[in-house]
């Protein structure tokens, strides 16, 4: 995809690897995809309607992140980890399994140790 690195930068390398792994495990199912694209941005959702009868769902979610980045994630400001987290973890989408690990990797990331 066209802006992978940057969407990896955005979302962090570990969440869009466990997002990827959840899509190929089946997981994260087709209607999964439409509630987050959805819920990411108005033109990732239309994106989501072009090309989801896609065969491989890897792709198609790949082409969703690209596009998420090009409506949102370029933003400076945006913590684009944690808008996925706040997605997955929306009630209507409800992939609290995958949040949850999200989380436990965020936290095994080494803090700076700041000195008083």
């Amino acid at each position: 995809m066209e802006w992978n690195k940057e969407v990896k930068e955005a979302i962090g390398p570990h969440n869009y690897n466990l997002l990827l792994e959840e899509v190929r495990k089946g997981v994260l199912t087709l209607q999964h995809m439409k509630d987050i694209a959805m819920k990411m941005h108005p033109h990732v959702h239309g994106t989501f309607v072009q090309h989801e009868r896609v065969e491989d769902r890897c792709f198609l979610m790949r082409i969703l992140l690209d596009k998420w980045y090009l409506t949102v994630l370029y933003k400076q400001d945006i913590d684009g980890a944690m808008q996925l987290i706040e997605i997955l973890d929306d009630k209507d989408i409800g992939l609290h399994v995958l949040v949850l690990k999200m989380k436990q990797i965020s936290n095994k990331v080494p803090q700076k140790n700041v000195s008083q």
